[in-house]
């Protein structure tokens, strides 16, 4: 195959649509020994990720790039993904995101995979550097007209350093504003119920039923028939379950 001549940090812009999932073929050799030499982890062999990481590699020293990506770019928490997060996040200063899981399907009637764009600068954050996070919002007029508006209500302006250090903001950012992160923020304070199960004593936490997950060894449950159930019309949110009332 033809080598292209791309030399480092020659380009001052760069725009494009990485492939999504997980690389296969040729490219995935090609992928592997680049994020080896250049010491990149990459989760789930993602080429969105690798894109990214040979994007920085390529930008003149604050030049500019814009991605349509797959969200789990900021949502994954597997290891190699938080690691090729937090460099990339080091590197790099946001200027944009826009979250469209939300309208996905207004752009792909047969979309699945949640996508958002992202635009960068090659440049490292200052500790209060901030980026504006758009997340934008299925509507009646949107669906009917197939396009896309964002309006003020859909833009927060995010601290990345708040996003790098705590990954699950970005599911927060998606729905939520600054005062859902506040809340959030202030709800870990407390002793979760992990913690709580864990330091009782005699008191542990067990994975409710689960049917076999195939191979020979599948066989019905006959004892779970034999289980009263709750309808949901007598459900009542205080009070005891009578014994009449399972069946």
């Amino acid at each position: 195959s033809e080598i292209l001549p791309l030399h480092e940090n020659s380009f001052d812009i760069v725009i494009g649509n990485p492939p999504w999932g997980t690389s296969r073929g040729v490219f995935i050799d090609i992928q592997d020994k680049w994020c080896k030499a250049f010491e990149w982890s990459i989760g789930y062999k993602e080429p969105s990720q690798a894109f990214i990481a040979r994007v920085l590699n390529l930008l003149k020293p604050e030049g500019e790039c814009g991605f349509l990506v797959p969200t789990g770019i900021f949502l994954k928490s597997q290891r190699k993904s938080e690691e090729f997060r937090d460099r990339w996040l080091e590197q790099a200063s946001l200027k944009k995101v826009v979250n469209f899981a939300h309208v996905r399907h207004v752009f792909f009637s047969d979309a699945d995979s949640p996508f958002g764009f992202v635009q960068f600068i090659l440049k490292q954050p200052v500790a209060s550097h901030k980026f504006q996070h758009w997340s934008a919002k299925r509507t009646t007029v949107i669906d009917q007209l197939q396009i896309i508006s964002l309006s003020l209500n859909d833009l927060c302006l995010v601290e990345q350093k708040d996003v790098k250090e705590n990954s699950y903001l970005w599911k927060t950012y998606w729905w939520g504003n600054h005062h859902d992160v506040a809340l959030i923020k202030t709800l870990m304070l407390e002793t979760n119920l992990e913690t709580f199960i864990h330091n009782r004593v005699g008191v542990s936490s067990h994975r409710g039923f689960k049917g076999a997950s195939g191979g020979k060894e599948d066989k019905p449950s006959g004892w779970l028939s034999e289980f009263k159930q709750l309808r949901g019309n007598d459900f009542v949110r205080y009070g005891p379950v009578l014994e009449k009332m399972l069946i």
